[in-house]
């Protein structure tokens, strides 16, 4: 980085093992977890910050690189890079997340940028966390209590702002296994740009005999917004929806991203890419 950009170093570890990681935390607990350090670098060019940090550097530690596969699920280690996601065989159902992967950055930054890093980001939500919440992924997280695995949403704070916990180490993701009849992934916005927030809307559905049977319809960027009453109140509607359906599916998805802090333009754009992802996009997934 430029002298005018980079952040100040302190000190840095670079621990063998999770727990060796963990135990770093207990000297340094406001300590800076790095792994493609994409993201540092990015706040560091904007914020142009002169305050020293320490840096825990997981990039030697094998077991968060890791990628394992079962019957029932995907098991992706922190620290497996966005491109070897991408790399994955496609015939393993990976939607939506793997359109997600594909809209972030380029060839060179997605080798470098790790999923764990771009969900454990405390300012915002970045690509994939909306997507994963989709999937019904979950996360197990390491600290000095132990490990515990936790569903997405419980990272999420009750404003709709990013939860993930401090002095904690994001080790792995957990995808179940299943296919979606319909998908969606809209990026509104665009960090390399200079947009310091893009949003994300994903989307996903399963549909059984002409009947939606469930969906998942997020907004995700400074704030997550969903509306769970309105997911569930599209369950069991045959398709096509008829009007009055869609129209309340467009004014809750409105007032969800409104009172999540989403400007009006947002909002808007929420409500339009449920309509598309509703009628043209379910439509084509049966």
């Amino acid at each position: 980085m430029e002298a005018n950009t980079a952040m100040r170093v302190d000190e840095v570890s670079a621990p063998q093992t999770l727990n060796d990681a963990v135990a770093v935390f207990k000297r340094w607990p406001e300590a800076i977890v790095w792994a493609g350090g994409t993201l540092l670098y990015r706040r560091a060019a904007r914020e142009n910050s002169k305050a020293a940090v320490s840096i825990i550097d997981l990039g030697n530690i094998h077991e968060l690189k890791t990628i394992m596969r079962t019957d029932r699920y995907l098991e992706l280690g922190a620290c497996v890079c966005l491109a070897d996601i991408l790399d994955l065989p496609a015939t393993l159902s990976l939607e939506p997340l793997r359109t997600a992967v594909g809209k972030i950055g380029s060839a060179t930054i997605r080798n470098m940028a790790t999923i764990g890093g771009n969900l454990a980001a405390k300012d915002f939500f970045m690509t994939c966390f909306a997507p994963l919440i989709c999937m019904d992924a979950a996360i197990e997280i390491r600290d000095k209590n132990g490990a515990r695995w936790a569903g997405m949403q419980n990272f999420i704070n009750q404003d709709g702002s990013p939860a993930f916990p401090s002095a904690s180490i994001l080790s792995r993701i957990r995808i179940p296994i299943s296919n979606w009849n319909a998908t969606a992934i809209k990026v509104m916005g665009n960090m390399e740009a200079g947009e310091p927030c893009p949003a994300t809307f994903a989307a996903s559905a399963r549909v059984e005999k002409d009947i939606l049977s469930e969906a998942r319809l997020i907004l995700a960027g400074k704030r997550l917004a969903r509306d769970r009453n309105l997911e569930l109140a599209l369950a069991g509607k045959r398709l096509p929806l008829a009007a009055r359906d869609m129209d309340m599916a467009k004014q809750n998805g409105f007032l969800a991203a409104r009172a999540a802090g989403f400007s009006e333009d947002k909002a808007r754009r929420f409500s339009a890419n449920l309509e598309a992802f509703l009628s043209v996009s379910l439509e084509a997934g049966i």
